[in-house]
């Protein structure tokens, strides 16, 4: 059982790894580039920013499992999520010591949207901690939803504006892992929850048979559409 200092310690460490995807942009990233360069070196040093943001996120996203339990095949997936950032944070840690010109320092977003994002993803993550059972598990596979979504669409963009040849065949099955896993956050999400004693009940802020929530609708519901 876990002493109140431990708890404490552990909300500490499972708040911070949900901050998807800017949660980081108000800090300096670890690798910071040469001088400017022209409009698509800025644009592609803003583009790795971003990716690196979401990247060190989500290496982080099987720390929630010191103090949550979910089914099997979410908890094994949430693994596979953090293995797969770590091993693509690893990479681009690698390709900024090897090339001066790419940073990651800065994402180019206005203040204000890097804020906003901020406080949404604050707030994702406390909801995500307080809920339990069905209701976290729905909470936390809606982030890796958008993450892995927003990872590999994002990686299709910075496919444009880079020309290393070495970066570009990474890139590309980075992208191809984001997507596999992204597939099996959607199965998941589409397993009905409307049967489990845990889900909550109709007139409550989820109905899980119906995949809408109040907090989240519009995720819920593009995910629906786009899946149709």
């Amino acid at each position: 059982m876990l002493t109140a200092s431990r708890h404490s310690t552990l909300l500490v460490i499972c708040l911070g790894f949900l901050m998807f995807p800017l949660a980081a942009c108000e800090t300096t990233r670890p690798y910071a580039s040469s001088p400017p360069q022209d409009q698509s070196g800025i644009d592609r040093n803003h583009g790795y920013a971003l990716l690196y943001a979401t990247i060190e996120s989500e290496a982080r996203v099987d720390q929630v499992l010191m103090i949550k339990n979910p089914r099997e095949e979410v908890r094994d997936l949430l693994k596979e999520i953090g293995e797969f950032a770590r091993e693509a944070r690893d990479v681009l840690n690698e390709w900024a010591e090897q090339d001066d010109s790419l940073g990651y320092d800065e994402h180019g977003l206005p203040w204000v949207e890097a804020r906003t994002r901020d406080a949404i993803e604050r707030s994702t993550s406390r909801e995500i901690i307080a809920a339990g059972g069905r209701l976290f598990e729905h909470r936390i596979l809606l982030t890796q939803y958008e993450a892995l979504n927003y990872i590999h669409h994002l990686i299709d963009v910075l496919r444009e504006l880079d020309e290393d040849e070495h970066r570009l065949e990474k890139l590309e099955a980075m992208a191809y892992d984001a997507r596999s896993l992204l597939e099996r956050v959607v199965n998941l999400l589409r397993t009905p929850y409307a049967d489990d004693e845990s889900a909550e009940k109709p007139g409550g802020a989820v109905r899980y048979g119906s995949s809408i929530s109040r907090d989240s609708s519009s995720v819920s519901v593009s995910l629906d559409a786009s899946l149709s």
